[in-house]
């Protein structure tokens, strides 16, 4: 029997499935690679069967910052060997980010990365920087700012650094009609508790519900500022 034929029965997990509201023990039977049946007492006298008790089948979770560090650092990391990673630890799908070297910022970079994934060991979708991004914001009168820069108030503050950037001394300079927008890849950024008893507004695109990926939270807020603003 060649190996994409195969059958495997897990036995006795606990099987967990969100999206239909399931959380029970019982047994699941893949055929040709792929999961063909899901019951409590489901058998199949051909198959290869593995004893899953105490165990437990969930989805495929789905890691959305990871550092796979190629190109440029893979003496680090590399897409085979952070997928390999990834799916030891039930990880099948998770979103590189373009922190590689040169970045992934081009679409022949982004190209290298997916051509490189398709041997790997979970899916790879890439977080790419859009060079357009930073030209549009220039055709709109913007300029990134750096940290000693944010000497002076402002309408809207964009921050995409999770390290402590925003803090008590930037805030109180600025004044209730503030709006900063949180678009890290992870909260941190921001004082947001200074914000708070400073009564200055931040919204953190993490926290918005439905928006997953490929088009992130940060992306429906980005666009609708734009828009505000070229209107």
């Amino acid at each position: 029997m060649e190996e994409n034929a195969k059958k495997i029965l897990i036995r006795g997990a606990r099987i967990v499935n969100p999206a239909r509201g399931e959380d029970f023990t019982g047994n699941i039977l893949i055929a040709g690679g792929r999961i063909s049946a899901v019951s409590e007492n489901l058998t199949d006298a051909d198959a290869e069967v593995i004893e899953a008790a105490g165990l437990t089948a969930v989805p495929g979770l789905v890691d959305l910052h990871v550092h796979l560090r190629d190109p440029g650092f893979t003496d680090k990391e590399d897409v085979l060997t952070g997928c390999r990673a990834a799916a030891a630890g039930g990880v099948t799908s998770l979103l590189c980010m373009p922190n590689t070297k040169p970045a992934a910022d081009t679409p022949e970079t982004v190209r290298y990365i997916l051509d490189k994934a398709k041997d790997a060991d979970a899916h790879v979708y890439v977080a790419a920087r859009k060079k357009g991004d930073l030209m549009f914001a220039r055709a709109l009168g913007a300029e990134p700012l750096t940290y000693r820069e944010i000497t002076q108030r402002f309408d809207i503050i964009f921050n995409t650094v999770p390290a402590r950037v925003i803090g008590a001394p930037v805030l109180a300079r600025q004044d209730e009609d503030t709006l900063i927008l949180e678009l890290a890849s992870a909260p941190g950024g921001i004082d947001t508790e200074s914000a708070l008893r400073m009564h200055i507004r931040v919204v953190e695109a993490l926290s918005l519900p439905g928006r997953v990926a490929p088009k992130t939270a940060a992306e429906y807020i980005k666009e609708a500022v734009y828009n505000m603003l070229e209107e």
